[in-house]
């Protein structure tokens, strides 16, 4: 009866054996010696336990039992671990295929306006010369879902719509949510005063923009922090606007900070028109990439995007980074000395956004970004990482949005663990003055402040990313 026993557990170890080497080779992880390497310390274990079995004294039964238990209990869950890091991977490349346009009805706080059938009969101002395709998108997905016409009437933008509102010269707007914070800064109170009384999400497929690099070859990738707290696929604001250039054969990373009040060309929807870089994200991520390709002349072959949400979670979960803060401020709830300071989430995202306390404001505010970025890289390639390693996936599944495909992640990963290199990360700037009074094409209503960037800035931090990219950094 225990040999019986001592068999059942041998088999089980063998499928243990085999299912964990199936799973780390059919999804590439590890660099292949190790893989060999791995194989080998498994046929030898399943060897000796073959061998115990072929005796018949206790003590061999007591070993096989033992052993296979241990094998058991290891392999389930190194595949377990290797599968759920996998699955996240695959969610994240499922994430950004998709794009949400959320479009809302909105009348004053005290508006008898209850839904979307009471202003059935009413003219519903409209942004028409600002965002005619995406209304008549809307128009054609209310009729779809609710078979409902609305009769519309043109305000030319949102920021004149929100104040026909204000001014009680309109009883209900129809918003682009994704223009909602630039209301926000032109209108004071607008949120406090309004209530939305129907809102629509259109899901669009997002566009394909990623240029697959090959093994071992340089690359960017553009880093936008949206304005939200919610939903990635929701279109909004970029506020943080990196480039890190990868090269894995020199291992050395360049981080690019561009201001978000960048006055540039808006690719894309901002029809090439000179705008805040911030307001390319209401547009879509590709119009922020593809703006950012022409302004330094480079390919970003992808993108991640994380909103403030995630940039909290993932800094608590590293149990907080170190950065110099070469300056010393203080912002409504936190005070921050000179001098290597830890940063826990919350006070990471007041450290990051923080720019009036300030002495270059935004252009400083970047810098900022920049440490905490490269203070979050470092600790995430640390071996101490491993020990969050759940609490990591359960936030990078739920808060990350990345076209960069799965054997690239998956190769990046592998590469570390066969070189175990430190990698030399260095930052870099683009740099301008800042200037009243400039035209926007997203508010061309507005008296906005921006940074005329300096043409040799331009060039400069262009020639460092292609550098870096070269290896002749």
């Amino acid at each position: 009866m225990s040999k019986k026993i001592a068999k059942i557990f041998f088999v089980l170890s063998l499928i243990a054996s085999l299912v964990l080497f199936v799973t780390i080779f059919v999804n590439g992880i590890f660099p292949q010696k190790y893989r060999l390497l791995l194989l080998v310390i498994l046929i030898l274990f399943e060897i000796i336990l073959f061998m115990l079995l072929k005796k018949e004294n206790k003590v061999a039964i007591i070993l096989i039992i033992v052993i296979s238990s241990f094998l058991i209990l290891i392999n389930s869950f190194a595949s377990y671990y290797i599968l759920q890091g996998v699955n996240v991977i695959e969610s994240i490349n499922e994430n950004q295929k998709k794009e949400e346009k959320n479009f809302s009805l909105i009348v004053l706080k005290d508006s008898s306006y209850k839904n979307i059938d009471d202003v059935k009969n009413e003219n519903i101002k409209v942004a028409i010369n600002q965002d005619k395709e995406n209304i008549k998108s809307y128009e054609n997905l209310l009729s779809k879902e609710k078979n409902i016409k609305l009769n519309i009437e043109n305000s030319k933008t949102y920021i004149n719509a929100a104040k026909e509102l204000m001014a009680k010269k309109a009883n209900v707007i129809l918003l682009n949510e994704a223009y909602r914070s630039i209301i926000n800064d032109q209108i004071e109170g607008f949120d406090e005063k309004t209530r939305v009384i129907d809102i629509l999400t259109e899901e669009i497929d997002a566009k394909d923009i990623r240029k697959k690099v090959d093994k071992d070859i340089s690359f960017n990738v553009f880093i936008s922090g949206i304005d939200t707290y919610g939903q990635l696929s929701k279109v909004s604001r970029s506020d943080v606007n990196l480039i890190l250039t990868i090269n894995p054969k020199t291992g050395k990373m360049l981080i690019t900070t561009i201001p978000r009040d960048s006055y540039v060309k808006i690719a894309g929807g901002g029809q090439n028109q000179e705008d805040k870089l911030t307001h390319a994200g209401i547009y879509g991520i590709e119009s922020s990439v593809k703006t950012l390709e022409n302004l330094f002349d480079i390919d970003i072959n992808y993108y991640a995007r994380v909103n403030f949400s995630t940039f909290m979670q993932v800094i608590d979960v590293l149990d907080g980074v170190d950065v110099y803060n070469n300056q010393a401020f203080s912002t409504e709830i936190y005070d921050f000395p000179e001098g290597t300071i830890h940063l826990d989430g919350q006070k990471a995202l007041a450290f990051a956004r923080e720019r009036y306390s300030l002495k270059r404001g935004d252009l400083d505010r970047g810098l900022n970004q920049e440490k905490v970025l490269k203070a979050i890289i470092e600790k995430s390639l640390s071996p101490s990482m491993l020990l969050n390693y759940n609490s990591f996936l359960d936030i990078v599944i739920n808060s990350t949005d990345t076209n960069m495909q799965k054997d690239k992640i998956i190769e990046l990963i592998n590469g570390q663990i066969d070189s175990g290199k430190t990698w030399d990360i260095q930052t870099t700037e683009v740099t301008g003055v800042g200037q009243m009074g400039l035209k926007s094409f997203a508010m061309p209503d507005a008296n906005l402040y921006m940074h005329v960037l300096d043409e040799k800035s331009i060039n400069d931090v262009s020639k460092k990313i292609k550098n870096t990219i070269s290896g002749n950094e």
